[in-house]
């Protein structure tokens, strides 16, 4: 018997063994269960992480005789024969390869045609981005119309090139990439059936390096498993991968906080001969660098930090914000450089004349106690001056007029006009800021990994239909945003995609956003004051103005009945 790809041999064939989607496994189960199955899903996400095993499981579901529980049984003949593609009723189409309005216009003909085999007829199109505008046109139809027993399945890894037309006629299903941890233990059971030896770090490694794909993952340790059969090592992950190994991150990284330039370029350089890509280089280092700065502010990593991480985090925040825009702009340029190594060359002779030396491991070691001592005496410092500073405030302002006013707090320089977040404010709805916390991460994955880097270190605070604002945790990071090329064009094409509206991106420091935001609050309570009390003051008068009116139409309606004899005793009274 030919041997069988891991990726193949463990593919998943009920919606229980998909791996990360669980929401959607729910979802999809409920519906066969209670028999609502719609004419037409799009299932977009990343590559790898399931749209087409879902595709077949669901397919297979809603055709088996013996289906419990919205489950496929996968014993009998139908289920069988849909495993291995044979099923007469349920057809999967590559619209990469058959894009074309004829294609398309052939399927529209055949999907006429009852089923023969089971109760549906499912057309399972793969990459449906890949179709042409004609194509797209002569799909519309079908899809507005369909014939009965019929259900579509489009699958897609670029869901903002489907056109909107489409989307509004098919059920939506957003599939995730897939945790770390989640690729971690789902290996390590793979490697444990088949009785191989592994550690966690090989396994680690890998789950890292396929970036967020069980397919990609399976498919590296596929490759791995065939250098040694029998255990999975840290040396051959990292061969079949490309990714840097910690070692040399925290090497390099040291030596260019440190001025050693020549020491990074000698590390460089057992690279180039292990065949490493310079873009993975420059991606990972990137990476590193981020991983710096969520450390020095959260104290928190994926996995457990390296002694020399630790001390490579000692560096001064500034630095290694500087740091990180010179790796993302050295990752801009080698897009267009016939010479990306001299490129990376460069770059560590640049980052290493930037850098201020931080202690050695030893001194860190030994001193870490006093650095804490240190940081505790400067907050307390900082608590005081602004204590203080507060009452020299309240001081000051009982000189002042008592005419009360909104305070407002100085700004820093920002990237973007207080005007343009005020107006987000202004048409800010909670419903829209939770669509799009919803698809946040889903958002994040589309990007490239230099856009993510900026975007991670930020959060939606605010939403309305034209505008996001973002709060980033350094001005310097928005700034960088908002000047990147492709991201705001980016953020406003997906979100289109995910959510129904393209907001403009909006990104401002944590710093300068909360004054305005606080100053905001306060003007809108005061508006919302000023209003309640007019309003009351308005109804009192009209309360008044109607029982003066139904009083004198009494009166009125007395006198025609009994003549002269009624008299008004309010008349006259002042």
């Amino acid at each position: 018997m030919s041997y069988q790809a891991l990726y193949r041999k463990y593919r998943s064939q009920t919606f229980s063994e998909m791996v990360g989607q669980e929401n959607i496994s729910t979802a999809l189960k409920n519906e066969i269960k209670t028999g609502k199955i719609s004419h037409a899903y799009l299932f977009s996400g990343p590559r790898g992480t399931g749209k087409t095993s879902a595709a077949k499981i669901f397919a297979k579901a809603i055709n088996c005789p013996n289906q419990e529980d919205g489950e496929p049984c996968n014993q009998c003949e139908v289920c069988r024969q849909i495993t291995e593609g044979i099923y007469d009723d349920v057809l999967e189409i590559d619209a990469a390869s058959n894009n074309g309005v004829d294609e398309i216009r052939e399927l529209r003909d055949k999907v006429n045609y009852a089923p023969t085999q089971g109760k549906y007829k499912v057309y399972i199109i793969d990459e449906v981005h890949m179709l042409s505008t004609g194509a797209f046109n002569a799909l519309l139809k079908t899809l507005e119309e369909p014939p009965k027993n019929v259900v579509f399945i489009l699958a897609t890894t670029e869901l903002h090139k489907v056109p909107a037309t489409i989307l509004s006629r098919v059920e939506r299903f957003q599939f995730k990439s897939i945790q770390v941890e989640q690729i971690q233990q789902h290996l390590s059971q793979i490697l444990t059936e088949n009785a191989v030896q592994f550690s966690a770090e090989a396994v680690t490694v890998i789950a890292k390096a396929a970036l967020g794909g069980m397919r990609d993952a399976l498919s590296l340790l596929d490759q791995a498993l065939s250098l040694d059969e029998q255990q999975l090592t840290p040396e051959n992950a990292l061969i079949v991968s490309g990714m840097l190994s910690e070692q040399f991150k925290d090497d390099y990284v040291s030596a260019i906080i440190n001025h050693d330039a020549s020491s990074a370029i000698e590390s460089l350089n057992q690279l180039y001969d292990e065949g490493i890509q310079i873009n993975r280089i420059v991606d990972e280092l990137l990476a590193y660098f981020r991983d710096l700065l969520l450390f020095q502010k959260t104290n928190q990593l994926q996995s457990p930090p390296t002694k020399k991480f630790q001390t490579n985090s000692l560096a001064d925040t500034e630095l290694i914000i500087q740091l990180i825009n010179k790796v993302n702009q050295a990752f801009e340029n080698l897009r267009f450089s016939a010479q990306p190594k001299l490129i990376v060359e460069v770059l560590t002779i640049d980052l290493a004349t930037q850098s201020k030396p931080v202690p050695s491991s030893n001194e860190s070691t030994g001193s870490t106690e006093a650095i804490q001592s240190l940081k505790n005496e400067i907050d307390m410092l900082r608590k005081e001056l602004n204590q203080l500073k507060s009452n020299y405030d309240s001081v000051q302002g009982q000189h002042k007029t008592t005419q009360t006013k909104i305070a407002q707090k100085p700004l820093a320089k920002v990237t973007v006009s207080k005007e343009e977040i005020v107006g987000v404010l202004k048409s800010a709805e909670k419903q829209k800021l939770l669509d799009v916390l919803r698809v946040w991460d889903d958002f994040l994955a589309h990007l490239s990994p230099v856009q993510r880097a900026l975007l991670n270190a930020s959060q939606p605070v605010a939403a309305s239909q034209h505008g996001v604002v973002l709060d980033f945790s350094e001005e310097i990071l928005a700034k960088k945003a908002m000047e990147n090329e492709q991201l705001p064009y980016e953020f406003k094409n997906l979100l289109s995609s995910l959510i129904g509206f393209s907001p403009k991106m909006i990104g401002i420091g944590h710093d300068n956003w909360l004054p305005i935001r606080d100053q905001y609050r306060a003007q809108y309570r005061a508006n919302q004051q000023a209003q309640n009390d007019q309003g009351s003051s308005s109804d009192s008068k009209e309360v008044e103005v109607q029982q003066e009116a139904e009083h004198q139409a009494f009166i009125d309606e007395a006198k025609n009945l009994f003549g002269n004899i009624v008299t008004d005793v309010d008349e006259g009274k002042s």
